[in-house]
């Protein structure tokens, strides 16, 4: 199993939306009462950065999403999503450890984003 990064273009709204939706509708259902598509859509188009936001792929296949802000003051991991198929695999263990190594380099904090109900 081999996990490369790519830079997004605008080409990948759709599937960073697609993967935001299949691992974070239950969650903003039970949060929030309801996932409105449009309004999600909306929302998550919005949070897209194209210098921020990296496509997770596996073997060449794009299986996720990784979005990191690198402040002065500490790197800020802002979402780590990955389809269930690929999910259990280490991935996400992966990044979590290549994110820790580049802060402790740079000798700031890693930091996540969380959400508030």
């Amino acid at each position: 199993m081999h996990i490369t990064l790519r830079s997004i273009s605008e080409a990948d709204f759709k599937f960073i939306y697609e993967v935001t939706r299949v691992t974070m509708q239950t969650y903003v259902e039970q949060t929030w009462g309801s996932w409105v598509d449009f309004e999600q859509r909306t929302i998550i188009y919005d949070s897209i950065n194209l210098s921020t936001h990296q496509i997770i792929q596996i073997d060449g296949q794009d299986v996720g999403c990784l979005a990191v802000e690198i402040h002065l003051s500490h790197m800020q991991l802002t979402k780590l999503y990955v389809l269930p198929n690929f999910q259990r695999r280490g991935i996400g263990t992966v990044l979590i450890r290549q994110l820790i190594n580049e802060a402790k380099a740079h000798k700031i904090p890693l930091r996540r984003a969380s959400f508030s109900s």
